[in-house]
Formats: structure tokens, C-alpha cells, sequence
């Protein structure tokens, strides 16, 4: 097993990270991340194979959300912003409000079920940089569409569940496709202690116990906000933060489960 080097704007320092989910596939189809919304009702396609510009989009968000296509012709499904869902008409889906998420949330994550092409499962992750805490825990929650509902225009059939309050995490989150390619991790990052948490995502439900991997970062320079991602192959994570730090991960060689 190799010692990656983690590559920073600012610190340098070399990390192992033990990571169980990384021999890895495409999270999903090229089709279903043809539609981009965000921001100030701002949207992409890039059905015709380049960007354009769309203009038909309902949210209004300071920062993340996420949208989904089927991956069979590349239509719209719906979108979020971690707080509110619309569906293909650009409009609030039934049961689509008051999502734990918040607007100023630097990610929110869609993953299909893997065996259920009409479920799919709305991650959100903390709101430690939203103006309106409160008593808001930072932890991550999940929420399911079923696209069968409503005449084909999707329910929020499962709202706002706790999957992990074990720590406080950082609004960072990513996903990968497991190693076998039927199933999905779903990544989150302590905003404490060095280590990562994964979730997989089968077809019969979320795994509530997630896999802890200790990044050995003696320098915690991510700890709020910002990007995490996983490269289609699998090979690299890369983590971003608001102070200007970034760390990039070398994930080849690193061993894991067969799962």
C-alpha cells in the first residue's frame, strides 16, 4: 500500500487514507448530468454535446444544489437546493419543501437507487455557514423521491431522516460507485478529526453504519466549507476549502473490500 502525497495551496504534508469504496465506476450515467440548474435561475444542457445556456429554471440558490436526467434520453427529473425540490414542469414537488439543507450550503447530493429507477435519495449536509443555524444539527440527512408518485412528476416520500449524527461534519460531500458497480458510497468529512465517513447505497436501503478512514492529515485545514469530488476512475479525491487550502488524494493501491 502506497503513501499518497495530499497536495495543498498552502500545507504540505503526506497522508494515508484507507477508503473503502475506491476501485471504482462512474457514479452515473453521462445522460442523467446532461441538465445543470443553479444559482439565480441559471441552467446548462448539454444535450446537443456543448453548453447551452438554460433559462426556464424555478430555484434561486447562493451556492449548492444538484439536478438529475434519466439516463436513458437525457430528460430533466428534478432538481434541489437542498431545501426545496422542484420537478420537470419547474415546479415544487409534492412534499418538496423544508428540506434540511440550506441555500448556503456549499453541496447537496442526488443518487438513484440502484435497483429502483423511480427512487432516488437527496443528501444533505450540514449548514455551518448559514446565517439561520439555530438549533440545526451538523449532521447529514436524507430525503427519497419516487418518481412514480403524482402522475409521474415525483413525492418526497421520506423527508429530512438523520443518517449520521455521530460527529459534526463539514458541508462537504461526494459519491463514487462501489467496486462491483452495483451500489454507491456516499462520502462525508468530520469537521473535528481527520476522518472521512462512506455510506453505501444498495438497492434495498442506505447502509445506517458508515466506514471510517482516517486521512493521517496532521494539519486539519478542512473544516467548514467548500468542494469535494471523486474522479470517474476512482483514482483521486480532491477536497476544497474556503481558507484557500485544497488537498488532493491519491487513491490507487489503496486496498478495500470486494464490495
Amino acid at each position: 500500500m502506497g503513501v499518497p502525497l495530499i497536495m495543498k495551496t498552502r500545507v504540505h504534508s503526506t497522508v494515508l487514507l484507507v477508503v473503502l469504496l475506491l476501485s471504482s465506476v462512474v457514479v452515473t450515467a453521462q445522460r442523467s448530468t446532461w441538465n445543470w440548474y443553479f444559482g439565480n435561475q441559471a441552467g446548462l444542457t448539454f444535450r446537443s454535446g456543448t453548453a447551452e445556456v438554460l433559462r426556464d429554471g424555478a430555484m434561486r440558490t447562493s451556492e449548492g444544489s444538484a439536478s438529475v436526467s434519466d439516463d436513458v434520453q437525457g430528460d430533466l427529473l428534478f432538481y434541489t437546493n437542498g431545501r426545496t425540490v422542484w420537478n420537470r414542469l419547474h415546479e415544487v414537488m409534492a412534499d418538496g419543501s423544508d428540506l434540511a439543507g440550506d441555500e448556503s450550503t456549499s453541496q447537496t447530493l442526488i443518487v438513484p437507487n440502484p435497483g429502483n429507477p423511480f427512487l432516488y435519495y437527496i443528501f444533505n449536509t450540514a449548514p455551518i455557514t448559514s446565517a439561520n443555524i439555530g438549533a440545526r444539527c451538523f449532521c447529514l440527512t436524507m430525503n427519497v423521491v419516487d418518481l412514480r408518485r403524482e402522475n409521474g412528476y415525483g413525492q418526497v416520500i421520506s423527508k429530512n431522516q438523520v443518517l449520521f449524527n455521530d460527529v459534526e461534519i463539514t458541508e462537504h460531500i461526494t459519491a463514487t460507485a462501489d467496486c462491483q458497480g452495483t451500489g454507491t458510497w456516499v462520502v462525508v468529512r468530520s469537521r473535528s478529526t481527520r476522518d472521512f465517513y462512506a455510506f453505501r447505497v444498495t438497492r434495498d436501503r442506505v447502509e445506517p453504519v458508515p466506514v471510517k478512514s482516517d486521512a493521517s492529515n496532521p494539519q486539519l485545514v478542512v473544516r467548514d466549507a467548500g468542494q469535494m469530488h471523486i474522479s470517474p476512475d476512482g483514482r483521486h479525491l480532491i477536497i476544497t476549502s474556503v481558507a484557500g487550502n485544497t488537498q488532493l488524494y491519491d487513491l490507487r493501491g489503496w486496498q478495500h473490500p470486494a464490495v
